[in-house]
């Protein structure tokens, strides 16, 4: 249910942002039913949203950008050089343009898909979308009578730093898909298709054994262990990394917060900068939904931000995502880290603990991102959470 105390974001750069916050506008403009997904906001300068339109004959992807002034020119050059058909509103005058992924030019690989001119892409494959961040990725499946493989749309000009990670890590423990082509004039990779049961469903299901959880631990631990390959040894970050943006992302959508958010971030750089740990190989994005239970284990998936990196930082991203999911954190974490302690020794209890609070900070607005009508009460939920000194007991 939306929640009518919400602040509704304001940015006076941008006149048509009004009907990207409500889905009935944009419906009623484009003449059918908008479901919003996904918002990325550059206050001043633009608002994205990836939304899924249905007039009637069926639901399709669309982007709807508002942007400001000195952005227009650059919407109007999308405009005209959008593939026939792709453009489904433009008003430029107020800076607004709604089209489909195929007139996403920083995304050139999905003109070519739409237009089945991609040539690492079986002909007549069946394409399903799985995530699309506008101008930034879109990640899908492509199944034909080979079988189905992975694709990944990025820009062009970061395709080798996402291909890197499969391409290093293929073939050791523990299982990760191995990448199978790139074409780096369209920016798209296609990776191995891992089968099996997502471990987050799984869990959401109540269909996840101990032994489940144990062997995605497991996993983690052998990624842990694994020497950091060299094409990935210059990724290392602070575990402080970002802390400074979530809270002004938490600020810019409520004032009244702000303050706690960029209370916490000063207090988790100092903490988590106090002790440096020992680097090992991290997934860098860890969390249930990265697992695939198969017949002989876990596997490990979307390593785009693999690195070195200390190992309480994936151990408290897994616990944070458990905790945005609605899980019991102890009866989820307890199993993960008994599969870990199996192949090396766990990271200090204290130090996942601190880094579960920062991963709840970076994801503190991602309810408002990923377009939750409640997004407002989760937001505060999250940061709460966030703010709590107690954390989960490793």
């Amino acid at each position: 249910m939306p929640d009518p105390s919400a602040p509704r974001p304001y940015d006076p750069a941008l006149p048509a942002l009004a009907p990207l916050l409500d889905a009935a506008a944009l419906g009623a403009l484009l003449g059918g039913r908008v479901e919003r997904r996904y918002v990325r906001w550059k206050p001043g300068t633009s608002f994205v949203l990836a939304a899924v339109l249905d007039r009637g004959d069926g639901p399709r992807d669309v982007v709807a950008t508002a942007t400001s002034a000195a952005a227009r020119p650059k919407l109007a050059k999308s405009a005209r050089r959008a593939p026939a058909g792709s453009v489904l509103h433009a008003d430029p005058a107020r800076g607004l343009l709604v089209t489909t992924p195929a007139a996403d030019r920083d995304l050139p690989a999905l003109r070519a898909l739409a237009e089945g001119t991609a040539a690492l892409v079986p002909p007549g494959a069946v394409l399903r979308r799985l995530a699309y961040k506008p101008q930034r990725r879109w990640v899908g499946a492509a199944s034909s009578s080979g079988g189905t493989v992975l694709l990944r749309a990025h820009r062009p000009r970061d395709l080798e730093r996402h291909a890197a990670a499969p391409r290093a890590l293929a073939g050791g423990a523990p299982r990760t898909p191995a990448l199978l082509g790139s074409d780096a004039r369209l920016g798209l990779a296609v990776v191995e298709w891992v089968d099996g049961r997502p471990l987050d469903a799984a869990l959401a299901a109540g269909r996840a054994s101990r032994d489940d959880v144990r062997s995605a631990g497991a996993a983690l631990a052998a990624l842990h262990a694994r020497p950091v390959p060299a094409g990935l040894a210059a990724r290392r970050r602070g575990g402080a990394h970002g802390l400074r943006a979530a809270a002004a992302a938490v600020a810019r959508l409520d004032p009244a917060r702000g303050p706690d958010a960029h209370g916490l971030a000063a207090r988790l750089e100092r903490e988590l900068g106090a002790a440096p740990a020992p680097a090992a190989l991290l997934h860098g994005d860890f969390s249930a939904d990265q697992v695939v239970l198969g017949t002989g284990g876990a596997a490990l998936v979307d390593l785009d931000a693999a690195g070195p990196g200390e190992p309480a930082e994936d151990l408290g991203a897994f616990a944070a995502a458990a905790a945005l999911q609605g899980l019991d954190e102890a009866a989820v974490l307890g199993p993960l880290l008994e599969g870990y302690a199996g192949v090396r020794v766990p990271p200090p209890a204290g130090r996942v603990a601190l880094h579960r609070r920062a991963h709840l900070l970076r994801r503190a607005a991602e309810p408002f991102r990923t377009c939750r009508p409640d997004w407002h009460r989760e937001l505060h939920r999250v940061l709460d959470e966030a703010l709590a000194p107690a954390g989960v007991a490793a």
